[in-house]
């Protein structure tokens, strides 16, 4: 990479607040970008990915491939030119295309640093943190965001908190552990916030992961006994969150599943060995981003691993598939509708998630394979879900349904605006419908199979035990 300069004509004839911000993707421009100076907004320009064109494969995982710059301060002159130190990132998004960004200027001190993902997807990534604490003074709606901590950092509170403020939508983050709650013969109205009453928010958003504990999930349950609509309601997340109760309500309807066995202590190997062939998964009965799993190749290893267990923490076995080969499908579901889907690879031994290392690219789901994770989803009775499916052979499993999906390498790697489905999905529900929940329906008699699709399949050699895995 090398420095280069890049000379921008200003049609005002000087810079707003005398310094101006552009984005440069790729290979610097060769011809003269004019920018728009007024009070309201700064149009850069940016040399990247067209609106039709989404990120090439090998380039998922480049973090930051647009580059955020701040002019020199210019004085007016009769010239109306400003210099820009310029730093093109990748070579391969060159001559992609261009698009506009508009920002309000009133962002610029904040300190904005853009990554783009596709042709709806910017993130401005702003440095200083005071730029997701602006008030909208007439919010049409009000949004909780409810995590286990009320911190504004992560691509998911932001890329959240970005599209809220596009939409009017007064979006706060709030911690679970903050909360205080009374029940008492006047109802259940008593509920605090860091100590004092806090006015109730037309929605919130959970998104406190399986990791959430108890009284995460109670408050959850009181903010929805108090009329408040939640996604995803704590029902919900209790069956999510539990990757054995998952798998349970998965076969008691026939859904393809892989093979899952609660660990009761103290562990009977031979049982585990009558069921399981090795390699054999071992993980905690909740967890997500791929924390918390471990491949046993043989024996030895199981016996070890039995020595070091806690047995006051929950452990699930389940079959290693072989032929997925590291692979696995991430499908998001918003509100009873497949949004996006992509395919994660994992870079060394079995764990395609992203927060592991793993790579992602875009793929196509045929009907078959939507209905499968559309009727996972239902059965769980999520608004909004990641579904994870296994490759076996010829026909998929599912593996895991999370409740509070990240959408980073989703939005990397399809260009899909996740955090808009979201958004237009809370506005769905709470200006038209309500999804109706189906209880007690009548559990399937028949096992069901999906083939895999063609272009998922990688050729017929399995992943060995004596394959480089990362315990």
């Amino acid at each position: 990479m090398v420095l280069k300069r890049i000379h921008l004509g200003v049609l005002s004839g000087k810079c707003a607040e005398n310094y101006t911000t552009v984005v440069v993707c790729g290979k610097v421009p060769k011809s003269l970008v004019k920018m728009t100076m007024d009070d309201d907004l700064v149009v850069s320009c940016l040399d990247a990915i067209s609106t039709t064109v989404s990120p090439a494969p090998s380039l998922i995982g480049v973090r930051d491939p647009v580059v955020w710059l701040k002019s020199r301060p210019v004085e007016e002159s009769n010239s109306s030119t400003c210099l820009i130190d310029a730093l093109p990132a990748c070579e391969t998004y060159a001559n992609l295309g261009s698009i506009s960004v508009c920002v309000p200027a009133s962002f610029i001190p904040f300190g904005l640093r853009p990554v783009h993902c596709g042709p709806s997807v910017i993130y401005l990534n702003a440095e200083d943190p005071a730029f997701y604490l602006q008030k909208l003074p007439s919010p049409v709606l009000t949004l909780w965001v409810l995590c286990r901590n009320d911190e504004m950092t992560g691509w998911v509170a932001r890329r959240l908190w970005e599209t809220s403020f596009a939409r009017n939508v007064a979006l706060r983050v709030v911690d679970t552990g903050k909360f205080e709650l009374l029940a008492t013969k006047d109802g259940l109205e008593n509920i605090l916030y860091d100590g004092v009453k806090i006015e109730m928010p037309d929605i919130v958003l959970v998104r406190t992961g399986a990791a959430i504990d108890y009284f995460g999930l109670a408050v959850v349950r009181q903010l929805e006994k108090m009329g408040v609509t939640v996604l995803n309601g704590c029902q919900s997340i209790e069956i999510s969150r539990d990757k054995l109760q998952t798998m349970q309500v998965m076969a008691a309807h026939g859904l393809p599943i892989a093979k899952t066995l609660l660990a009761k202590f103290p562990i009977n190997l031979k049982v585990v060995e009558d069921h399981f062939v090795y390699p054999i998964i071992v993980k905690k009965s909740s967890g997500s981003q791929g924390k918390g799993i471990i491949l046993v190749k043989d024996h030895e290893d199981l016996e070890d691993l039995v020595d070091l267990l806690d047995p006051k923490e929950p452990l699930i076995f389940q079959e290693f598939l072989s032929h997925s080969k590291g692979r696995d499908l991430r499908v998001l579901v918003v509100g009873g509708r497949v949004v996006t889907c992509m395919m994660r690879v994992a870079n060394k031994g079995f764990k395609a998630n992203v927060h592991q290392g793993g790579s992602v690219r875009p793929v196509t789901i045929s009907p078959q394979v939507e209905w499968l994770v559309l009727e996972a989803t239902r059965l769980t009775g999520l608004d909004i879900a990641g579904v994870d499916l296994l490759i076996d052979k010829d026909t998929y499993k599912i593996c895991e349904i999370n409740s509070s999906p990240g959408f980073e390498g989703l939005e990397k790697a399809t260009g899909f605006d996740v955090a808009s489905a979201t958004l237009a999905y809370i506005n769905l529900r709470m200006g038209l419908y309500r999804i109706p929940r189906r209880r007690n329906a009548k559990p399937s008699q028949t096992s069901l199979e999906v083939e895999v699709e063609h272009h998922h399949r990688t050729e017929n050699k399995t992943l060995s035990s004596s394959s480089e895995i990362n315990l």
